[in-house]
């Protein structure tokens, strides 16, 4: 087994540590969902949100494992899959974290838990920028649209200029934390607007570059 991989399973073993000792301590009905403005709007059954959460993360973990062997283009991902090790590793970091904060803000010690969860996805975005400038192409790991994947120039191009957007949308999120005021006013439009425009603006673009390809 892979160091990256026996990490990733210390990563999802903590976990399971973090509940075992919060557990007696959350109460039954847990928050477990927060709207734009950070005010909670869902709620679950300790037992039930505990169990859900673990068990997602270890189908998650076999999840990840089995997509290098299953994908056809698996001699693609093997050229970049110390990179695609490092995404599993900082994916269950970032999830550790939501973890954290839920139980925290169960027990009463966070009250704006937006403003918190803004610099882990700043990270988790930057490096999703550093994997796509090394991916190449394959059918389960990075912009994956029917002409990217019909074309290794068109991916090449695509996850280029993908790379260097999703950079720039992590650092926009760092900058967002100096504006607290628009965070918590206009939670929604400012996070999802900007990486929802980045991904159909990339689709529409592989399209047309394939066009151009063709021509």
């Amino acid at each position: 087994m892979k160091k990256q991989q026996l990490i990733s399973l210390g990563i999802i073993l903590f976990i399971f540590l973090i509940s075992f000792y919060y557990y007696p301590k959350l109460p039954n009905i847990m928050a477990t969902h927060w709207n734009s403005k950070g005010q909670v709007d869902g709620y679950s059954n300790k037992n039930t949100f505990t169990f859900l959460f673990l068990s997602f993360l270890i189908g998650l973990y076999l999840l990840f494992l089995v997509v290098p062997k299953i994908d056809p283009l698996a001699k693609n991902i093997k050229k970049f899959i110390n990179y695609y090790y490092g995404f599993i590793i900082i994916f269950f970091s970032f999830m550790t974290y939501v973890y954290i904060i839920v139980i925290l803000a169960n027990l009463g010690y966070i009250i704006n838990i937006n403003y918190l969860i803004i610099p882990v996805f700043s990270i988790l975005f930057y490096y999703i920028g550093i994997m796509l400038s090394k991916a190449k192409r394959n059918w389960f790991i990075g912009i994956r649209t029917p002409w990217t994947l019909s074309s290794d120039r068109v991916w090449k191009k695509i996850h280029k200029l993908g790379s260097k957007l999703f950079k720039l949308y992590a650092l926009y999120l760092l900058v967002l934390l100096l504006f607290q005021n628009i965070l918590i006013n206009y939670f929604l439009y400012v996070f999802l607007v900007p990486i929802l425009t980045i991904s159909f603006g990339l689709a529409i673009f592989s399209y047309f570059e394939y066009k151009k390809e063709r021509k």
